[in-house]
């Protein structure tokens, strides 16, 4: 990115001094290009580095903000990602269950939250009953689930008969089981784990 920056302002600095050199003549643009000098080439170098510094991920958006109101929500395409759920705490009822590992299906509201169906590779068997999809959603609504490390989410269970199309869904929809690490998964350990 960095790179990109160095030699795209030059070229664009370049096009335009050809352009008004086109246009007004030689003289006048030497006298534009030396009494602006000063202050643009400062200028390129301060946004170059400062664009240079933002952390792409791709699907993603951050939201842009200015002098504290966000002017573009929070954006990313997460479905058909593969990725894995892990416990963190030591008296989690997912305990047992290892990295629980699957992939997004679908991306729902709740209560103004992003959160996606996530289809599990392998059902899980709760008291019974085979699980073979689940919700999760990132305690923080800003936060890409599997696109950046770590995420903290709720994982919860859909019950029979919830329609998922609806667009009104709250939390008390679905039935909270625990906080949970998520993470992009890796399909090899993915494989091991369902054989």
């Amino acid at each position: 990115m960095m790179s990109f920056l160095i030699y795209s302002f030059p070229a664009i600095f370049i096009a335009a001094f050809l352009i008004e050199g086109y246009w007004f003549g030689p003289t006048i643009t030497l006298q534009n290009v030396s009494g602006n000098a000063f202050l643009c080439i400062p200028f390129l170098a301060i946004v170059s580095v400062r664009l240079a510094n933002y952390d792409i991920i791709p699907t993603y958006w951050s939201p842009l903000q200015l002098k504290g109101f966000t002017i573009m929500k929070a954006g990313y395409d997460v479905i058909g990602l593969h990725v894995k759920t892990e416990s963190f705490k030591a008296d989690s009822p997912l305990e047992g269950y290892g990295p629980i590992t699957g992939i997004i299906v679908k991306d729902i509201m709740i209560e103004d939250i992003h959160a996606h169906v996530m289809q599990l590779d392998k059902p899980l068997n709760v008291g019974g009953e085979q699980i073979k999809e689940i919700v999760i959603g990132p305690k923080e609504d800003d936060e890409p689930v599997g696109l950046t490390p770590d995420v903290i989410c709720y994982f919860m269970i859909i019950p029979e008969g919830l329609n998922l199309d609806s667009k009104d869904h709250e939390k008390r929809d679905f039935e909270f089981v625990d906080w949970v690490n998520v993470n992009k998964a890796d399909k090899i350990a993915a494989i091991q784990t369902n054989a």
